[in-house]
């Protein structure tokens, strides 16, 4: 408890799905000061529609 943590958001990839719909993942990092390796990593999909 009281660490410092930061979180990292990289958008890995863009795929047109058809017409309308636009699929992007995306990679986040959460990560604690001072540690090695991170506390979370996920990878997220957001459905984009117009």
């Amino acid at each position: 408890m009281g660490s410092d943590i930061r979180t990292k958001v990289e958008l890995v990839d863009v795929t047109s799905v058809d017409d309308k719909r636009i699929l992007a993942t995306y990679k986040t990092t959460v990560e604690i000061n001072g540690q090695d390796k991170p506390a979370c990593v996920v990878e997220n999909l957001a459905m984009y529609v117009a």
